[in-house]
């Protein structure tokens, strides 16, 4: 009888883990760094691969393993470096801590799909050139969310080919031009800064145009920030 009941508990441990990890593998969506994102994983026994995105071209690389289940690994991406995620799956759901930079960040996503396969316009809509940006946009005024900051440019081209200049730069030091690359997407602006590299993409916020007047308006971890930009020749 104890053999009996032996055997009974560890096929159904067998079945519960192989139900559990076939069940975990796919899509699951969510917020990752007030970012909307999508999360495509796979598990074949207890190794684990995925890749979190948070824009078309951002792209966060995960290698871990399911253990027990607990998922517990590394995150990576091509420009910002290494983290730590660990977590677990629970009534379809994933629960998750990411050490990223120093910084302890949630991930809560929740599954929607068994397939792997991501369709990106429909996670991050379809990427354009809206032409009303087209030229030179030199800064009005720049808020960050204390109010009225020194800006940290002085002026956008946009070029009808995607090429984005950014003039009189203060972010990155030695690079008083960044030359990028731009597109939008259902009234949002996104920059690619390292066009000749690993992509490293950024949602610069919701861009609205009145008159001569553009602004954006800072959304996910830049909500609260604003920028306004008057036309120029």
């Amino acid at each position: 009888m104890k053999h009996l009941l032996l055997s009974l508990l560890i096929i159904q441990g067998f079945y519960f883990t192989s139900y559990s990890q076939k069940n975990i593998t796919g899509l699951y969506e969510g917020e990752f760094w007030n970012n909307r994102c999508v999360l495509s994983i796979k598990i074949v026994g207890e190794a684990v691969a995925g890749a979190l995105y948070t824009g078309r071209n951002t792209k966060y690389s995960i290698l871990g393993t399911y253990q027990n289940g607990q998922l517990s690994g590394n995150l990576q991406h091509s420009v910002l470096g290494n983290g730590e995620i660990s977590g677990m799956f629970r009534n379809d759901s994933m629960i998750a801590d990411v050490v990223f930079e120093k910084i302890a960040l949630p991930l809560r996503l929740k599954h929607k799909s068994k397939y792997t396969d991501i369709d990106f316009d429909k996670y991050f809509g379809k990427p354009g050139l809206d032409d009303v940006l087209l030229g030179t946009w030199i800064v009005f005024q720049d808020f960050n969310k204390e109010g009225l900051k020194e800006p940290s440019h002085t002026k956008l081209y946009f070029g009808k080919d995607g090429t984005l200049n950014m003039f009189g730069n203060k972010i990155i030091k030695d690079r008083p031009v960044i030359e990028s690359r731009w597109y939008t997407s259902e009234k949002h602006l996104y920059i690619d800064i390292r066009p000749q590299g690993p992509s490293m993409e950024i949602e610069l916020g919701e861009y609205k145009i009145s008159n001569d007047t553009l602004t954006v308006s800072g959304v996910g971890r830049f909500a609260g920030t604003k920028t306004v930009y008057l036309k120029g020749k």
